[in-house]
């Protein structure tokens, strides 16, 4: 997707019904299937060229919905499964070990979205129940609010747009600074030389 256009380019047909994708910070691409998939509840790297997936793990915890997100500061990607009892877990991307979370604090129902925050260091999760909640890496759930009977299903945070190359207040301090140095040095060296 080029998103200064909108224009999308068809890379390939998936092979399952996959209901939630995540990068990691190298760029490998993965995706969960969902409970109505052939195989369902499994984890798999996905070919950005090819769409052709390669199974990584069988998850088979939870219930309804499949979805993954991706920390960065750990490397471990998180996955949330079922409805009346969610489910929280981790997965080591290098052993493939898949470890429980406790979840406590606010309640939510099927998590339709996460994303990780690195400003906040927890996800952003949404739930079938149209709310938006955060949520640490050990499992507490703090209620942000409801989205107005709208289910969010990606999400995905834009990095801030870059500074527009106005000085700062500091940076003008250092530049008033500087340029009175150098008058002053200026008319230091000018009153030596007429004296």
């Amino acid at each position: 997707m080029d998103l200064a256009t909108g224009n999308a380019t068809n890379v390939g047909l998936l092979a399952d019904n996959f209901s939630s994708l995540a990068f990691t910070s190298s760029g490998t691409l993965y995706g969960v299937t969902g409970d109505g998939a052939t195989v369902p509840e499994t984890l798999y790297t996905l070919n950005k060229t090819t769409a052709a997936a390669t199974l990584v793990v069988a998850l088979g915890n939870g219930a309804d919905g499949e979805v993954i997100a991706f920390n960065p500061v750990n490397g471990l990607m998180y996955h949330w499964s079922g409805n009346s009892t969610p489910l929280f877990e981790s997965i080591n991307l290098t052993t493939f070990a898949v470890t429980p979370i406790a979840q406590s604090g606010a309640a939510h129902g099927e998590v339709f979205g996460a994303v990780w925050n690195a400003q906040a260091g927890n996800f952003f999760i949404t739930d079938i129940g149209s709310q938006l909640f955060t949520q640490t890496t050990g499992g507490a759930v703090t209620l942000l609010g409801s989205a107005a009977a709208t289910d969010y299903r990606g999400l995905a945070l834009i990095a801030p747009p870059p500074a527009s190359g106005i000085p700062t207040l500091s940076q003008w301090g250092l530049i008033f600074l500087t340029g009175f140095l150098l008058f002053a040095g200026a008319y230091k060296l000018k009153s030596r030389v007429t004296a």
